[in-house]
């Protein structure tokens, strides 16, 4: 079957260059949106030899597009929705039926909620440069966490195996729990290759392994390397035999879990620079593009030099991705080379019969050496450049100059972006392109979907609509809260989300659920002991072809080194016959709470007292603390209430009426005879002394004994003792 398949390219791409026009083959798609209440308007450009169009929609996740929504005239060129729902992510199918079959798609949504975590990303990077380009690296692993990734990276050897570079992939995964989400090859990462096959069609002298970083990219798919056998390529890197590293899959063997994407500069001596000066070059163009610092107009360009070919319709790849990300009427028909000489573009793609090195009508890795090409994404087709790690390859020549960041091939099979309209990285486009059936999303000779030497080169995290981030972001601590302040973004009417770091999860958390319009935040009670980590973007509700969505700045920091001065619980305590007294020890506490553990008293004095009345053991605790931290101390006692301290208890002793005027009575349950009676005032002066002669005794009030105020009656009897409260009025 594959021999029968690769004729039938090459056959096909020698009958037929120009054709019918590629436009004839896409809906050019946008929408408008609006709320209270709800609606998508779904519009799209009348296209040539249309007799209907058949509307479909999913949630953004979903696989399956079910049933049409509609079946519209070929006069009908827009579609109303109004069963949606603000911030649920929408995607369209606009299938046009007539002469030629052709397909838009659309990913819309009415203010979409901002996605501040990306998920996890692994950053390979080629130990050839770990130390030339430190500066570099440590920027790019700041801009990817600013965009919301959390990074872990690791360095490879450009002569170690694929095998070996897999491993570690999966060791991280495997490290996360199975929550790795994009993979970022810098430099010299081995390349994997796989297969036995010719995707442009030249089986006479291309069928074999092609570079694969899908490998990389599908964790759980069987990869082998027993029955490839196939040196007919004129470039013996492209030999697959048995045994020799190289894999045998030609298509994927299973959905990729990773988005992944790549920037390799060697081997391309067309340029001046150095491997390592073109990788500097890239790093700080790929910054610059971050800080909203490269600008670039919301137009495309289409270099089309291949027509319908049949059907295949290469460019139509173009012509239907870029139309909802910048509208139908930005896209134009322009000469690559030309157009981005004098003007920036944010998309581009071209397509014409190629080599390694040049694609007929676009350009040759020569000439674009000497280019300063001012595009950000792009997307090429043409033959054998698709084998991207070929000396000077044209696709990745592309990165090498000017601004362009990324660049994909893009024909056989074709690639999706629309959904970058709503705020989507590029990554996210990689991974569903390479996932792609044709059920999904239409790619013409359905059976080259999936094939395994798809790959993006460029940073995977890249998206489209950039704001400009704040800037001087600075971290002051107060003693007990952390004062942020920054300069404002120069995009109007932004607000502002906060991040702090925590060490833990390794990862960023929001510290406000809403936007703030100020360009100050207090965090209170924040800080940790050692560095503490913050992060400030920029939000604001963007308006695209596509719909809104709350869109997201790269991150500035700032950090603080903080030794608190933290309080220390601690107290001594004596007891003396039941009553418990503390000496408070701790330091740099303003608030204090005792529990004495007997359920009777919690005290906030500093040095409190207590007396118990029963015998036990207790726990006493001491919280210390001040408005923000506090520190707990706890110790054990063993009360025991002795005799003598219970005899107005054990005797049921009372005194009434108290307070008292004239007269009062001392009355006992049991007998008291020869009890002693003593009277104190309150400055500790014995009043008067009597023995009590049965259960109750009867005193008048007499001014020389009683003054107005406290006083105190001790009883003694039988070696026990207790003492009574009194007041005269």
């Amino acid at each position: 079957m594959k021999i029968i398949l690769s004729i039938f390219l090459f056959i096909f791409s020698i009958s037929f260059s120009i054709g019918q026009s590629t436009t004839d083959y896409a809906v050019q798609t946008w929408a408008e949106i609006e709320t209270s209440p709800a609606k998508i308007t779904v519009h799209w450009k009348p296209v040539n030899g249309a007799t209907q169009y058949q509307v479909y929609r999913k949630i953004k996740t979903g696989n399956s597009w079910g049933s049409s929504l509609a079946t519209l005239d070929s006069s009908v060129s827009s579609f109303e929705d109004v069963e949606v729902i603000e911030n649920v992510s929408y995607e369209y199918k606009i299938e046009k039926l007539g002469n030629v079959a052709g397909f838009g798609y659309i990913n819309a949504g009415i203010e979409i909620l901002p996605e501040h975590f990306k998920g996890n990303l692994l950053l390979l990077i080629d130990d050839s440069f770990v130390t030339s380009l430190e500066p570099e690296i440590n920027q790019l692993k700041q801009d990817l966490v600013g965009d919301g990734w959390t990074v872990y990276s690791s360095t490879v050897h450009r002569d170690s195996s694929a095998a070996f570079v897999k491993q570690l992939i999966l060791d991280q995964d495997a490290a996360l729990l199975n929550k790795l989400d994009a993979l970022f090859c810098l430099g010299r990462v081995p390349v994997p290759y796989s297969g036995n096959y010719a995707a442009d069609g030249h089986t006479n002298n291309h069928e074999g392994a092609w570079p694969s970083d899908t490998y990389y990219a599908d964790l759980d798919g069987t990869w082998t390397d027993v029955t490839a056998n196939n040196v007919t390529a004129s470039q013996t890197r492209t030999h697959n035999i048995p045994g020799d590293g190289k894999f045998d899959q030609s298509f994927l063997p299973s959905d990729v879990e990773l988005q992944i994407g790549r920037v390799d500069f060697s081997n391309m001596p067309a340029f001046a620079q150095s491997e390592e000066e073109l990788l500097r070059q890239y790093l700080q163009k790929n910054h610059a593009y971050k800080m909203g610092e490269i600008k670039v107009q919301m137009k495309a360009i289409i270099d089309d030099n291949f027509g319908g070919f049949n059907g295949e319709a290469f460019a139509a790849s173009g012509w239907k991705s870029f139309a909802p990300l910048i509208h139908p009427d930005n896209v134009k028909s322009e000469d690559y080379r030309t157009a981005m000489d004098t003007a920036s573009y944010i998309w581009s793609y071209g397509c014409g019969g190629g080599s390694y090195t040049s694609c007929s009508g676009v350009g040759t890795t020569n000439a674009i050496a000497e280019d300063s090409l001012q595009g950000v994404f792009s997307a090429l087709f043409g033959s054998y450049f698709g084998d991207w790690d070929a000396s000077n390859n044209l696709m990745r020549a592309t990165l090498a100059q000017g601004t362009i960041l990324t660049n994909c091939w893009s024909g056989r099979p074709h690639w999706y972006f629309h959904h970058m309209g709503l705020g989507e990285n590029i990554g996210y486009s990689t991974k569903v392109s390479m996932n792609n059936t044709t059920t999904r999303y239409f790619t013409p000779l359905g059976f080259l979907a999936r094939f395994s030497g798809m790959g993006l080169m460029g940073d995977p995290s890249l998206r489209m609509y950039v704001l400009t981030p704040p800037s001087n972001l600075v971290a002051t601590f107060d003693g007990e809260d952390m004062q942020l302040e920054w300069t404002a973004s120069t995009d109007p009417g932004v607000g502002y989300y906060v991040y702090e770091y925590d060490s833990v999860s390794n990862a960023y958390f929001l510290r406000n659920d809403e936007p703030i319009f100020t360009t100050n935040f207090n965090i209170e009670c924040a800080p940790i002991e050692g560095l503490n980590s913050y992060m400030v973007r920029a939000t604001k509700l963007t308006n695209t072809p596509s719909g809104s969505f709350h869109n997201l700045s790269t991150g500035i920091f700032a950090t603080e080194e903080i030794n608190l001065n933290l309080p220390t619980a601690d107290f001594t305590i004596s007891i003396n016959n039941g009553e418990l007294t503390t000496e408070n020890l701790s330091i740099n506490s303003t608030n204090w709470l005792w529990d004495f553990g007997d359920g009777s008293m919690i005290s906030t004095e500093f040095e409190p007292t207590h007396t118990y009345t029963n015998s036990g053991t207790f726990e006493v605790l001491l919280v210390a603390g001040n408005n923000c931290f506090t520190e707990e101390f706890e110790t054990s006692v063993t009360i025991t209430i002795s005799k003598t301290a219970n005899l107005i208890t054990d005797a049921g002793i009372s005194i009434y009426p108290n307070p008292m005027t004239d007269v009062f009575k001392i009355e006992s349950e049991i007998p008291l005879t020869g009890a002693e009676v003593l009277i104190y005032d309150s400055f500790g002066r014995l009043k008067l002394q009597q023995k009590f002669s049965d259960g109750v005794i009867d005193f008048r009030s007499h001014p020389d004994l009683f003054s107005s105020g406290i006083h105190f009656i001790r009883i003694n009897h039988e070696g026990k003792s207790g003492v009574l409260r009194l007041v005269k009025m």
